[in-house]
């Protein structure tokens, strides 16, 4: 019997057209600076209603200020997150013979945080299947989880995920890929994705006495050439309280 012949090969993924979802944890040194905004803002009677702008059948969506997130000294954390998912996003549509100009790239990128807020999700609220708009890149962190009681249908497991959809094939199926992902949230969770990315999040119900806590924000970018890198900034706040109607 001959002896099968085997080979070692490199080889290179290509996928240029696909949409990057982000996944990774909060430090937990963020996780817990973040929980401790959002209990400021939200003991606050004066915070200022985000809702308006949102999607949600969520009753209590406050928006973070900017001036809490320099309190916190949380700016740079998280516009220096959404350069490295601008810079994964490059690596993957360009050709690996190009890699070294996405780097070089990489510190002409400026970022906006266009807005932040806050999702205190409380038992039979949810999102509807919707995207964001004016912006080029969203996210969604998770603070406080409350235990789940079992689904309806508890093979589906569903209640309290957020589900991220993609694009299909044309006739609407395909063996190859999938255009969807579940995911049960827990606290320190943090999901960057392009804001054109559809996204719904479902009802849930639980005996716990605490809700469902999110913070999500909306970021753009632009190049500003050599020395562009570690500018960080925030919508003014006149200009976001002039939105929010306060």
């Amino acid at each position: 019997m001959t002896k099968e012949e085997t080979f070692e090969m490199k080889y290179n993924k290509h996928t240029p057209w696909a949409d990057i979802l982000f996944e990774t944890e909060l430090p937990p040194t963020i996780l817990e600076k973040m929980i401790k905004l959002s209990d400021e803002i939200l003991a606050d009677s004066n915070r200022v209603n985000w809702g308006n702008n949102l999607a949600g059948q969520i009753k209590d969506e406050p928006l973070v200020e900017p001036s809490l997130l320099k309190k916190h000294n949380l700016m740079d954390f998280f516009g220096n997150m959404i350069v490295e998912y601008i810079h994964q996003c490059h690596l993957q549509k360009a050709p690996p013979i190009h890699h070294g100009d996405m780097e070089r790239l990489r510190s002409t990128i400026r970022v906006t945080i266009n807005s932040m807020w806050i999702v205190e999700q409380q038992t039979g609220e949810y999102n509807p299947i919707h995207t964001h708009t004016n912006c080029d890149i969203s996210s969604v962190m998770y603070l406080k989880t409350p235990n789940f009681l079992p689904s309806t249908k508890k093979d589906r497991d569903d209640d309290g995920c957020i589900y991220f959809v993609g694009g299909a094939s044309n006739d609407g199926h395909t063996r190859l890929k999938t255009n969807s992902i579940k995911i049960k949230p827990k606290p320190g969770g943090f999901y960057i994705f392009p804001s054109h990315m559809m996204h719904t999040v479902y009802p849930y119900k639980t005996d716990d006495n605490f809700a469902r806590r999110s913070v999500s924000f909306n970021s753009s970018f632009e190049y500003m050439g050599e020395g562009g890198e570690g500018v960080r900034s925030y919508e003014s706040l006149k200009d976001i309280k002039k939105r929010a109607g306060r």
